[in-house]
C-alpha cells in the first residue's frame, strides 16, 4: 500500500510503505510548507531516520560500526603527552637539549626571570658537567637504606656532547626560558639508563635539576614521556652530591637542585694552581672572551641593552 503524500510543489505524490520522504528548507515532515522562523529546521533529524527504511539501515549497519572503530582509534592515537614547546638544540631518540619557556622546568622556573643568555665557553661547561656527582641509594626491603659512592652524573663522552649543546643552547635563551636535556646511555646487561633534568640560571648562579640519573627505562612510553617532558621521572634510587662551591636547593616535585656559582666550576674537578709572580690586573682570558662575545650579541641585537647591561656587570662583579 503507498502512502500518498504532498511535494514541495504542492502536487500529491506516493511514496513506498515504511518511507516518509526527506524534508527540505521549505516543507515539514507532513509536505505542508513551513514558514515563520522554524522555516528550514522541519526536525531534520526525525526526518533523516524515517527516510531509510528497515532493510537500508540493516545494510548500512557493518558501514557504521567500520565508521566507528575507526574514530575510535584515531581519538585513542590522540590520548598521548605532546611534545613540550620549545627549540632544539639537538632532538633525536638518543639525545636530547631543548630551549623551553620557563614555566616548563616547574616550580619558581615560572616565578620571574632569569639571567639569560648565559655566556660561557665549551671547555667551561665541560667543567661544571664533569664536576657534577651523584650517590647511588639502595633501599632493601628490610633494614636500612644503603648509600653508595659518589660518581659522576655524566660519562667523559656525555659530558663532551652536553658541553657543546648547553654552549648553543644558553647562547639562544631568554630570560623566560630554560634548557632541558635528556640522554640514553646503553646497558649490555639490561634496558637502556636515562638521565634527564633541566637547566636554569638565578640570581647569578647555574641550577640543574636532575630528574632522572641513569634510570633504567622498560616501556617505550615511558620513555616517550620523559623525552616530552624531561623533568618526569623520579625513582628515588640517587641523591645528589655537593661539592666544594656546590649546594644543594630544595625544588619542586621532590627534586633538589644543584646550585653552583659558575663562574668558579670549571676549576672543581682540578686543583687550582697558584702563581708565584705577582698577580696581573687584567681580565682572565676567558672572561675577555665572555665580554667579547657578549658585545657582538648586543651589537647584533640578539639581546636587550637592558639585558646587557645586567649580564656585563654580572661578569665584571667575578673579577
Amino acid at each position: 500500500m503507498s502512502i500518498p503524500t504532498l511535494s514541495s510543489s504542492g502536487t500529491s505524490s506516493t511514496t513506498p510503505p515504511g518511507r516518509i520522504w526527506r524534508c527540505t528548507p521549505s516543507t515539514t515532515v507532513t509536505g505542508r510548507p513551513a514558514s515563520g522562523p522554524t522555516a528550514g529546521i522541519c526536525w531534520a533529524r526525525r526526518c533523516w531516520s524515517d527516510s531509510i527504511s528497515p532493510i537500508e539501515r540493516r545494510g548500512l549497519m557493518p558501514v557504521v560500526a567500520v565508521i566507528l572503530v575507526l574514530l575510535a582509534v584515531t581519538l585513542g592515537g590522540c590520548t598521548t603527552t605532546a611534545p613540550r614547546e620549545g627549540r632544539c638544540v639537538v632532538c633525536d631518540e638518543q639525545r636530547l637539549v631543548r630551549v623551553v619557556p620557563s614555566a616548563a622546568a616547574g616550580g619558581s622556573v615560572s616565578a620571574g626571570r632569569w639571567d639569560h643568555p648565559l655566556i660561557l665557553e665549551e671547555a667551561e661547561w665541560e667543567g661544571i658537567l664533569r664536576s657534577l656527582q651523584v650517590r647511588r641509594i639502595r633501599r632493601p626491603l628490610l633494614g636500612p637504606s644503603q648509600e653508595g659512592p659518589p660518581e659522576p652524573v655524566f660519562s667523559d663522552e656525555e659530558a663532551r656532547f652536553l658541553a657543546g649543546s648547553l654552549h648553543q643552547a644558553f647562547r639562544q635563551a631568554t630570560p623566560r626560558d630554560s634548557v632541558v636535556f635528556a640522554l640514553v646511555r646503553p646497558d649490555e646487561s639490561g634496558p637502556p639508563l636515562v638521565t634527564s633534568g633541566a637547566w636554569f640560571v638565578e640570581r647569578g648562579r647555574l641550577h640543574l635539576r636532575l630528574a632522572n640519573s641513569l634510570v633504567a627505562v622498560t616501556l617505550p612510553s615511558i620513555r616517550t614521556q620523559v623525552w616530552n617532558d624531561p623533568l618526569f621521572g623520579q625513582d628515588g634510587s640517587y641523591e645528589p652530591v655537593a661539592r666544594p662551591g656546590q649546594e644543594l636547593v630544595e625544588g619542586p616535585r621532590g627534586v633538589r637542585d644543584v646550585v653552583l656559582a659558575y663562574g668558579t666550576a670549571r676549576q672543581q674537578p682540578e686543583p687550582s694552581t697558584v702563581s708565584d709572580g705577582p698577580s696581573s690586573p687584567s681580565v682572565p682570558p676567558p672572561l675577555e672572551q665572555q665580554l667579547g662575545l657578549l658585545k657582538r650579541l648586543h651589537e647584533q641585537g640578539l639581546i636587550t641593552d637592558e639585558d646587557y647591561r645586567a649580564k656585563k656587570q654580572q661578569l665584571l662583579d667575578r673579577l
